[in-house]
């Protein structure tokens, strides 16, 4: 409908009432037992809605400053302000709806009450800002009568009118949402602004009837509807499986919420319309599937939940005349495969159509029903609005409101917004969006899962300014670098080990005479040499020999068990193996020929030890390396030294401007993490510490002391984190002029620990996978962290990162989508494995070069507004438990933040129906296991509360540094976290309650330790425990005591607290 202006007149557009329904009798759904304890003065009673007591409850809890108080305002011109008339036309109105007389009571009664009083006068204040500037006006218009009702005393609204000019005034509603719905109060504005207009054309004028039906009939109804089985059963088939995806979150930061309107585009509603008309559905199911197409957009999934207020069939009460909260907000979950434009508009009005005749089941049970998680943070609502509204605050706790008002000519999109979940330039981004969305539906028959909703600004911010940048770095082999390194510095210290000290020189003699012996023995380009060696000073000649001679090197780890190395010696094709005498019994058998350096070390001395004619060039391979598959074969990683020679320059530039003590090698060789410390000093002219491999990793934090300062080191979280553990302050802060902490996702308790020995060494949070030869991104943490894992940064240079969805789109910015890695670091594919080099290594659509190619990670990620990426995991590591998503990272990010923890680790155990969540920890102070779930439970969802926490000596580590899950120790059984150390009710308090509670939860025993939330207990079960501890114990308990509790014992120590021994009676008969 058209917007109408006020200044001519006001006048309510009501349809007449077409319910033909009886109307319920006063009092009729007050039970008889509870009838005598009304007060006088009532024209009515009955029992609060499901909402209404979600809404009232936690007002009594305290959450917020002014939880559910909101307001709404009307600029009026052309009339005088006549407090009298006016407060005669508020009146009337107050008469007609028995909601705006209505006041609230929870605890007298035997279930929630609300009480209908015969006479109420609504609270009116006049504020005078004519000589007030522009500016002053508007923030007065919104800030005055913003106090909080007395839920106990009707009405619970009040007028505040500001005098703007001499026929020009702003009114504005303040209420409590208990009360009204948003369609009631713009109907309750309306109505008033029109009788004032009517009382001052003709005092006489008579005032509206009441509604034939009221409030009650609503709440009648959806008891009737919790009532039918059916209803519960319909939704939950309808969301079984889902798992909550949050709205992707900003700077924030606002305590505040706030809205941004915006006309949408011209020629937008025409096609809309069109579009509505050929699939056969109304405007607002078109509009309905854009929303929930941008939501899958900005959530990165295609299963897709929003809220969406529905209103059963006006045959059962007057909701469209008489006022209330009839607004029953419920998730509508849609499916956005893939398809035209029109078959998703299709399928969503399907849905909600499907859903519409159980529209009376409340959200509270919905949720309750559903386990209690919150179902969506986004609601989409579609209408219109009676009047002119100049202002409106309406404080919600999701993220986005969007709301389509129409319009003849364009309509409007109003989004509301959370402003400590979402910043400003984050909604106007979704907002594009919508419009973007809008704007691709006026081609019904386009396919809308190949649409971006991207601008051309936002895509080259993503690809390219947010991308590594161009570097013209030294080319040619690492062999060839590491030979133009021994030129400039001859005689400067190469290797040091326990047994031998190296120069430059006599490295590169060593390596050339080797290169030469295996080129004899068929060593070449694109072949492949094993090298089975211990990590020492020969393992460099080893390895540099090895790529001298042209060949590949696959490094093989003397603790690998036979079975396993000889698998990788068959999928390389490895047809030669370097090792030395005391270690060639462990090979297994085969078709190959062994080196033994020691045994024939005569014959390579023999060799020339000048640089040999160089065969390999960058585009051939320099190792074979071998990582987990999932099917549980090892995938070779054949990795080239083009993308090599990329890193090892990077780590030149970004890893070792700070000092000149080269970097210690401590881990496998055959873990990619050795590659910086042992070739990045080799081509700068630092040196190489070679530690032994019987090294107890409890002591490479003495080791590494001694051997300080280093350049840098790269190591894991858990080899910082030791670090943190065993070096003392001025050890710490001459180790190394940077730490670069790579392999495994970056805890910023791991930092913070470092940081109370060391503020000011450099520490660099570094991702890449083999896959795109070691490390592709890097992270500065100069700045304090914001996030339980630390960002991984930005593109190192000549490398491109993408976070894509599914159909290879650039996802927005905060939203989860998998990362892709492009550039000079991807390598050339998996051994032997076409179909999955294939399907991993893929044409890169966004690269400047011709044949281009990218490597699909695996991971999740994520863009922040500040450009950095965020790691979220692994696309296939995710779990389900008891129909939740699990991430059991989250667990224990959330543990280690504990301060008596001081590492934890989370694990699934069990298969099928029988896995759980379990979590590990490393105390340094004394805590109950209690303690940490009470901790826990705090701060995380019921569905990530591990079954049971073990505390452990130290988190095992593999020999790579990472978290070694197979190694944890079986942790004990328990059906619960309270089970294994379940304590009885001990006082007559204690007994008392836990009696109430076994009655209301239907869950027996009840233990000292026990959360009433945790078991179940939501706010209307919160209500009638207040209830029966009034009408057992005697005792008036407050909904804060009630929701701050932690657990029975501290309710029971409450009131005992405040019975001062007047239950002791009541108590002692029990």
């Amino acid at each position: 409908m058209r917007m109408r202006d006020t200044s001519t007149e006001i006048r309510p557009e009501c349809s007449p009432n077409s319910a033909g329904t009886a109307a319920l009798e006063p009092f009729s759904l007050v039970r008889s037992g509870d009838r005598a304890k009304l007060p006088p003065g009532l024209t009515d009673a009955y029992p609060m809605s499901a909402l209404q007591l979600g809404i009232v409850y936690h007002t009594l809890s305290g959450e917020g400053e002014t939880p559910y108080l909101n307001s709404c305002g009307s600029r009026v011109r052309g009339l005088e302000l006549d407090l009298e008339v006016f407060d005669r036309a508020v009146q009337d109105v107050v008469n007609r709806h028995a909601a705006l007389r209505t006041s609230f009571d929870l605890t007298t009664y035997g279930e929630a009450m609300q009480l209908v009083h015969a006479a109420a006068t609504v609270r009116r204040e006049v504020h005078d800002l004519r000589d007030l500037p522009e500016q002053e006006r508007e923030r007065r218009l919104r800030a005055d009568g913003r106090r909080p009702f007395d839920l106990a005393a009707a009405p619970l609204l009040r007028c505040v009118l500001h005098r703007l000019a001499e026929d020009e005034f702003h009114c504005t509603v303040v209420y409590h949402q208990a009360i009204l719905d948003r369609d009631s109060l713009l109907r309750v504005l309306d109505e008033t602004l029109s009788r004032y207009a009517d009382l001052l054309a003709d005092p006489g004028a008579p005032a509206a009837a009441p509604p034939s039906e009221m409030f009650a009939a609503y709440v009648a109804a959806e008891r009737a509807a919790i009532d039918d089985a059916e209803h519960a059963k319909r939704w939950q088939d309808h969301l079984s499986g889902y798992a909550p995806k949050p709205l992707p979150v900003g700077a924030g930061g606002a305590p505040a919420h706030g809205s941004i309107e915006s006309p949408i585009p011209d020629g937008i509603g025409d096609a809309l319309r069109e579009l509505s008309g050929e699939a056969g559905v109304p405007v607002e199911d078109v509009l309905l599937a854009a929303h929930l197409k941008v939501l899958s957009l900005l959530t990165g999934d295609g299963d897709v939940v929003t809220g969406v207020p529905m209103r059963p069939p006006h045959g059962s009460y007057e909701s469209h005349v008489a006022a209330g909260v009839f607004l029953n907000v419920l998730p509508l979950r849609v499916d956005v495969p893939g398809g035209r434009w029109l078959d998703l508009v299709r399928r969503v009005s399907g849905q909600a159509k499907a859903m519409l005749p159980y529209s009376g089941y409340p959200l509270a049970r919905v949720v309750s029903d559903m386990g209690g998680a919150e179902l969506f943070d986004s609601m989409f609502e579609f209408g219109d609005t009676p009047l002119p509204i100049t202002h409106r605050i309406e404080p919600s706790n999701l993220a986005l409101s969007t709301r389509f008002l129409q319009d003849p000519r364009t309509g409007q999109l109003s989004l509301a917004l959370d402003y400590r979940r979402l910043d400003d330039e984050q909604a106007m981004v979704i907002r594009d969006y919508y419009f973007a969305t809008l704007a691709a539906m006026a081609v019904p028959d386009a396919r809308h899962d190949t649409f971006s909703p991207l601008s051309a600004a936002e895509r080259k911010r993503m690809l390219v300014d947010w991308n590594g940048p161009v570097r013209d770095y030294p080319r040619g082999c690492l062999h060839e670098l590491f030979e133009r390194q021994v030129s400039r510095t001859p005689d400067a210290l190469a290797v040091l080990s326990d047994e031998v000290e190296l120069t430059y020189a006599e490295l590169n003699a060593r390596a050339n005479r080797l290169a030469r012996e295996l080129r004899g023995l068929g060593a070449g380009p694109e072949s492949v040499v094993g090298v089975f060696a211990e990590r020492d000073a020969d393992l460099v000649v080893t390895l540099l020999g090895v790529l001298k001679s042209g060949a590949a090197y696959l490094p093989l780890d003397p603790g690998y068990p036979e079975e396993r190395l000889r698998y990788l010696l068959d999928d390389a094709q490895a047809r030669l193996v370097v090792t030395r005498s005391h270690l060639a019994p462990r090979l297994p058998e085969g078709n190959r020929r062994v080196l033994c350096t020691d045994t024939r070390s005569a014959d390579i001395a023999r060799h020339p030890a000048d640089d040999l004619t160089p065969l390999s060039t960058p585009a051939n391979l320099a190792y074979v390396i071998y990582t987990s598959g999932s099917t549980g074969r090892p995938k070779g990683v054949q990795v080239p030294h083009s993308g090599l020679v990329n890193y090892l320059n990077w780590c030149v530039e970004g890893y070792a401007s700070r000092g000149q003590g080269g970097a210690p090698v401590f881990s496998s060789f055959s873990f990619d993490m050795i590659v910086p410390n042992l070739y990045t000093p080799l081509i700068m002219g630092e040196r190489v510490c070679m530690l032994p491999e019987e090294l107890p990793v409890h002591e490479l934090g003495s080791r590494l002391a001694r051997l300080a300062p280093f350049t840098f080191i790269k190591m894991t979280p858990g080899h910082l984190d030791l670090l943190s553990e065993v070096l003392g302050r001025a050890e710490a802060r001459n180790l190394a002029g940077t730490l670069v902490v790579g392999a495994d996702a970056f805890p910023s308790r791991n930092l913070a620990n470092w940081r109370r020995l060391d503020p000011d060494t450099v520490v660099l949070n570094e991702y890449g996978p083999t896959e795109a030869s070691v490390g592709n991104t890097i992270f500065h943490t100069e700045r304090p962290a914001e996030r339980d894992l630390l960002p991984i940064g930005r593109a190192i240079p000549n490398t491109t990162m993408y976070v894509l969805d599914p159909a290879m789109n650039p996802v927005p910015v905060g939203v989860t989508g998998e990362l892709f890695i492009g550039g000079e670091c991807v390598v050339r594919g998996y051994a032997g494995r076409p179909a999955l080099t294939a399907s991993r290594f893929l044409p890169d659509p966004f690269g400047e070069r011709a044949g281009a190619r990218m490597y699909r990670t695996g991971d999740l990620g994520r863009w922040l507004p500040d450009g950095n990426l965020e790691f979220l995991g692994r696309v296939d590591d995710q779990v389900k438990l008891n129909g939740y998503r699990v991430e059991p990272g989250e667990v224990e990010n959330v543990l280690a933040t504990h301060p008596a923890v001081a590492r934890s680790v989370a694990a699934i155990l069990g298969e099928g129906s029988q896995r759980r969540l379990v979590g590990y920890y490393v105390p340094q102070a004394e805590v109950s296991e209690e303690e940490l779930m009470a901790y826990l439970a705090e701060r995380v969802p019921g569905y990530l509360l591990p079954s049971a926490l073990h505390a452990i000596e130290a988190v095992p580590l593999n020999a790579n540094g990472k978290v070694d899950r197979k190694a944890l120790p079986d942790a004990r059984e328990r059906s619960g976290p309270a089970a294994a150390t379940f304590t009885t009710p001990r006082t007559p308090m204690e007994v008392a309650l836990a009696g109430i509670w076994e009655d209301l939860l239907g869950v027996a025993p009840i233990g000292v330790e026990d959360h009433f939330a945790a078991l179940g207990g939501d706010s209307l079960l919160a209500t009638r425990m207040a209830f029966r501890i009034r009408e057992d114990l005697g005792l008036d308990v407050a909904m804060a005591d009630l929701r701050g509790s932690r657990d029975l014992a501290e309710l029971a120590g409450r009131l005992t607290s405040s019975a001062a021994d007047r239950p002791a009676d009541r108590l002692a008969d029990r």
